[in-house]
């Protein structure tokens, strides 16, 4: 099992350092240097307007300078301008996360980065009623409680007819690792990256408190260009998320110097 420890300090769209380990080398994350941020939400105003929740019964607030996910299991929709990565280009998601309830719950936490299709969420409560049949892209999903089981990974999406955005049927991309074993009330920085690496692949990352906890390549990529960040809390998972500094930057990955 991984116990990541607690951040001592978070500095708003910093990239920590995360790598991209494949066969032929490390590939850096982009640095702030030569990206354009597109979502830059901190919460502050107490406003949650860009983000959609599927059913208000489920509680979702920005009411805490954070957002806020309560009860039940949402699904949360966020979108941004239309980027297509180029070769070294990046997408870089970051955020803090804390959870509380934990509970052992295998995928019970899901983040996904798509390409929106031709439907979208307008209003909250979009519940089953919204076909995401077109949506195409990635997620990260794990276990935040303690299990010990392979419960981390990536997988890309082949669902062509479900209408549950982070459900359904996907692939296994790469390999799996444990759970990330969060402590409740604990506030972690958390990153995602792709990088386009050449013509059909796709190398993914996820760091958690500046230690890179899993990355992968798809070299048959279905999904190079993005739009929607979906967020999904199973209920057995955690009674509450609060998410702060959502921060999604894009640009061309560079060395760093020597």
């Amino acid at each position: 099992m991984i116990a990541i420890s607690p951040a001592l300090h978070f500095v708003r769209r910093q990239v920590l350092g995360a790598v991209l380990v494949m066969s032929g080398g490390l590939f850096p994350a982009a640095t702030s240097a030569s990206q354009i941020n597109l979502v830059d939400d901190d919460f502050d105003a107490g406003s949650r307007a860009d983000w959609f929740n599927s059913s208000t019964a489920l509680g979702l607030s920005a009411s805490t300078n954070a957002l806020v996910s309560t009860s039940g299991s949402p699904t949360l929709v966020r979108y941004f301008p239309l980027q297509t990565l180029a070769v070294g280009e990046s997408l870089i998601l970051s955020f803090t996360l804390s959870a509380t309830g934990l509970s052992d719950k295998l995928y019970g936490f899901r983040l996904g980065l798509m390409r929106s299709g031709s439907k979208r969420v307008s209003t909250d409560d979009f519940g089953a009623t919204v076909s995401f049949a077109d949506y195409q892209g990635y997620r990260l999903v794990t276990n935040l409680g303690s299990s010990a089981a392979s419960s981390t990974v990536f997988q890309k999406r082949n669902d062509t007819s479900t209408s549950s955005l982070l459900g359904g049927t996907w692939s296994k991309v790469g390999n799996s690792t444990v759970g990330v074993n969060f402590s409740s009330g604990t506030t972690y920085p958390f990153v995602l990256t792709l990088t386009r690496i050449d013509g059909a692949s796709l190398a993914m990352s996820v760091s958690i408190n500046g230690v890179v906890l899993l990355s992968a390549v798809d070299n048959a990529a279905t999904a190079l260009a993005f739009d929607t960040i979906a967020v999904f809390k199973d209920s057995s998972a955690a009674e509450s998320l609060t998410f702060d500094n959502v921060s999604l930057a894009y640009g061309k990955s560079v060395s760093p110097a020597h």
